[in-house]
């Protein structure tokens, strides 16, 4: 197999460097705090970052966001560090528009329409009722029947009322027995008071002087206006305009009623058709754009929210700790109002990654000049390999970018037996290919099952183990007759027992595909879970590949071949298979040896460590860490 010039060298002086770390160094313990953007179960290396940290005797606190399928606890325990799942919902402005708009207001319209319809027919219903009751009431009355109404009205209105006392509502017998019962209750304040303190005495008699002059005002008022005049003139006058005061209402109270909700449902459609227009011409410039408008305002108003709920949320700490860009702004606010120091962990190129790569350029221009703009504010920055920091160095404009690639623990004793195997119900002579990890687009797995259908493959397996956005049509296609039952799909497992689960396949296969800068550039996890395990690897011909499955000191680990061609793939593990017995064992052995002497979190972390010490050393030297909140 031929080599890159530059990686030899470069691994030699990674080695001398890592060894350089002094680890019986003075340690600084400090108070860390991590913001990541999921919810902290599946994302290995940062637990393992904190799991060292931890270790080296720093507090660490990991935030995480807890989602609506997460199952773990708010506040979790594990290995010296405390996990904290916050319950961020991200909240739009009002002036985003969602993908389903037109369903809304296609309901909210509807509705609209149903109430407005409704509370109209209503009335319109109660005017005509209240129509036919007048046009009754006017009918039933004849010119004869005045005077006896007249003395109808007196006989049974004004002179009862004339008995009424000067009170107006109220008897002569109910103001005097109104009054006995004032009466009794002063006795009994007076005689409850004799009995209290001093303090009560006095806070009861101001209240029972506070009741005497309400009594006698509400009297006073009775008399100066009663409440019903008292003469037949005085009773004709005041009851006239009441009654045609009455009929005015019933007559025009209804229509009154149905202009305003029929105003109301008119101010409704006239927001619902302002909502409708703006909303048309926001999704028809997302459109037009392929979705770059969505993308871009979706991004800062979900990551920006989530920074500022951080700073709202997180503890006092000496170094904020940030994993990709989403957890970026929330490090650098965090670090403007409490100080301290912060470090931008780059897992990936991330504007170059997934649906991010298949923006314009003009879309991803404002984010990455933020990306620059903040990385400016750091201490330090991490990233996941050489290739990767090397396009970082260019972007942000750093000078020192600290590499850690996420290589598994060393293990910790020897594996027997296949857990796979055992689960799949094959023998220990049958090919078996395994693809862990996501389950997403353009990490080859349409090209993985053309290649398991070639006659080169015609006796081998593939097992998929992992989830993602293709987990259910990856179901329903491993059911097709076309495999004959050689392809399997099982759920993922946990980071720790990944190992017992690849021991004993014959093949890991890696076939992501160079779709994006960011995969070009890639060290799938997957690759050194691989090799810690001592299983071969089968991956794509990339640089990062290439230099861990050619490593000149402790491989070949392996074989590349071009990730988008089945073929290839094909002859790449057949090339593994075919291999003698004393070949295939000498390879686990070597992939055993470089897990345990170079491709190790044991030595990985030494960088991380190395990193914490100094930032120790510069806060010890006088350089601002948070105390307190910075109001």
């Amino acid at each position: 197999m031929g080599l890159i010039p530059d990686i030899a060298a470069e691994t030699r002086v990674t080695d001398s460097a890592r060894a350089e770390q002094a680890p019986g160094a003075r340690r600084s313990s400090l108070r860390v705090v991590m913001v990541v953007a999921n919810d902290v179960t599946r994302d290995s290396r940062v637990l393992r970052e904190a799991a060292v940290l931890a270790a080296n005797g720093h507090r660490v606190t990991i935030l995480g966001i807890m989602t609506a399928r997460t199952v773990a606890p708010e506040v979790e325990l594990r290995e010296g560090f405390v996990i904290r799942r916050l319950r961020y919902r991200a909240r739009p402005p009002r002036w985003w528009i969602p993908p389903d708009f037109y369903g809304r207001v296609r309901y909210r319209s509807e509705r609209q329409y149903r109430i407005h319809r409704a509370r109209v027919i209503g009335l319109v219903r109660q005017a005509r009722r209240q129509l036919r009751r007048t046009t009754a009431r006017f009918r039933s009355v004849r010119p004869a029947d005045f005077p006896s109404i007249r003395s109808s009205l007196h006989r049974r209105e004004l002179r009862p009322r004339s008995d009424r006392g000067i009170g107006g509502r109220f008897s002569m017998a109910t103001i005097t027995e109104g009054t006995r019962q004032r009466a009794r209750r002063a006795r009994s304040m007076l005689r409850r008071a004799r009995r209290a303190p001093a303090e009560a005495w006095l806070r009861k008699s101001r209240e029972g002087f506070a009741e005497a002059r309400r009594g006698a005002g509400r009297l006073i008022r009775r008399v100066r206006r009663p409440r019903y005049p008292t003469s037949r003139a005085r009773g004709l006058t005041a009851a006239t305009p009441s009654r045609l005061r009455s009929l005015f209402r019933q007559v025009t109270g209804t229509p009154i009623r149905m202009g305003r909700a029929i105003g109301r449902g008119l101010n409704a459609w006239v927001s619902i058709m302002g909502l409708l227009a703006w909303g048309s011409l926001y999704l028809l410039a997302n459109r037009v754009t392929h979705g770059a408008i969505e993308w871009q305002t979706g991004w800062r108003w979900r990551w920006l929210g989530w920074a500022r709920y951080v700073v709202e949320e997180a503890p006092d700490a000496d170094v904020w700790h940030g994993h990709d860009m989403t957890s970026l702004p929330a490090i650098v606010e965090l670090k403007r109002a409490r100080g301290g120091f912060a470090i931008y962990d780059s897992h990936e190129v991330y504007l170059e990654s997934g649906r991010h790569a298949e923006q314009p350029r003009w879309a991803k221009s404002p984010l990455e000049s933020l990306e620059r703009r903040l990385v400016a504010e750091v201490d330090a920055v991490v990233t996941v390999n050489r290739s990767v920091a090397e396009i970082l160095k260019a972007r942000l404009a750093r000078e020192e970018i600290e590499v850690l690639y996420n290589c598994p623990p060393r293990a910790s004793g020897p594996m027997r037996g296949s857990r796979l195997r055992r689960r799949l119900g094959l023998s220990r002579t049958t090919p078996l290919l395994l693809y862990h990890g996501s389950l997403a687009p353009h990490r080859g797995i349409e090209q993985l099952l053309e290649a398991i259908q070639r006659s080169e493959l015609a006796d081998a397996h593939l097992a998929f183990l992992g989830f993602g956005s293709m987990t259910e049509w990856l179901r329903t296609e491993v059911r097709h007759a076309r495999f004959g039952g050689r392809v399997h799909l099982l759920d993922a497992v946990p980071p720790d027992e990944l190992p017992s689960w690849l021991h004993g396949v014959d093949v890991a296969v890696a076939p992501i595909q160079a779709s994006t800068l960011n995969h070009r550039n890639s060290s799938p996890n997957k690759v050194f879970e691989a090799i810690a395990a001592g299983t071969p690897v089968a991956g794509s011909n990339f640089a990062e590949f290439r230099r861990v499955i050619e490593d000149p000191v402790h491989g070949p680990l392996g074989t590349v071949f071009d990730p988008a061609s089945p073929a290839d793939i094909a002859r790449a593990v057949r090339q593994l298979l075919d291999a003698p017995p004393a070949a295939r064992a000498a390879l686990r052995r070597r992939c055993r040896t470089a897990a345990s002497r170079r491709w190790n979190w044991e030595t990985e972390s030494l960088a991380l460590v190395g990193l914490y010490q100094r930032l120790g050393h510069e806060r010890a030297a006088g350089r601002p860490a948070t105390g307190a909140r910075v109001a």
